[in-house]
């Protein structure tokens, strides 16, 4: 549980909002600032207010499923190398974590809501726009995304097709190809696992396995390609 008192979360998500306005749709807005005022009992909230309290230093250590999942990810993979974010939101919050953990990598991050965002961070590119199955994935050793919903297919797709690692953190549910989910259940969960092995069937990304982060409220996993040959990619 936070110990930043409410009214900080308040002032700060009001402060924030005022400036950067034109980003977010009046509903966002007026949700933003509810969620707000409600301070943080648990650092699983809705992805747009995540992301403003991670940009604002709402985020209390410890408490961060940003810095959680690049943990995960760095114990699973080299993250020295160029890498993807599919549908990284308004704000690059995990582009930016990761970004800050490279060495000698790259992070490339897609999302048509980042327009208006700017980094100073050279190897952080941001691309505001859709990533695509015609979207060239360039040098790109490693695809991710973090709760993208109805681009969670795409992503595990993507990296399949061009034999390069990948790791998502779902989400509740999403659309795709006449598929709909529209609330957490083993139905999506099963749909996305299984659309995964089908197509790492074909090809040398291993074994699909699974991590959770659970200890911060969040009931969904993040699954990932374990390759049998550590030498690869």
């Amino acid at each position: 549980m936070s110990l930043i008192p409410k009214e900080e979360y308040i002032s700060k998500v009001n402060e924030y909002l005022l400036t950067h306005s034109t980003r977010y749709t009046n509903q966002e807005i007026e949700i933003l600032k509810a969620n707000a005022a409600l301070g943080q009992n648990t650092p699983f909230v809705h992805e747009l207010l995540r992301q403003i309290y991670e940009e604002t230093g709402l985020v209390t250590p410890g408490n961060s499923m940003y810095d959680e999942f690049v943990n995960i990810l760095k114990t699973n993979f080299s993250i020295e190398r160029p890498m993807l974010e599919i549908a990284g939101g308004v704000i690059p919050s995990l582009g930016k974590k990761i970004a800050i953990n490279q060495h000698q990598g790259s992070i490339t991050v897609y999302d048509p809501r980042l327009t208006g965002y700017s980094t100073d961070i050279p190897n952080l590119i941001l691309k505001n726009e859709n990533f695509t199955e015609n979207t060239d994935i360039g040098q790109a050793k490693m695809i991710i995304g973090f709760m993208p919903c109805d681009a969670t297919n795409m992503i595990i797709e993507t990296a399949c097709k061009h034999n390069v690692d990948f790791m998502v953190a779902l989400c509740e549910g999403g659309m795709r190809k006449g598929y709909e989910f529209l609330e957490y259940d083993d139905e999506w969960i099963s749909h996305v696992k299984s659309n995964a092995k089908r197509h790492m069937r074909e090809t040398s990304l291993g074994d699909l396995c699974e991590s959770s982060l659970e200890k911060f409220d969040n009931p969904y996993p993040i699954i990932y390609n374990k390759r049998k040959n550590l030498n690869e990619n």
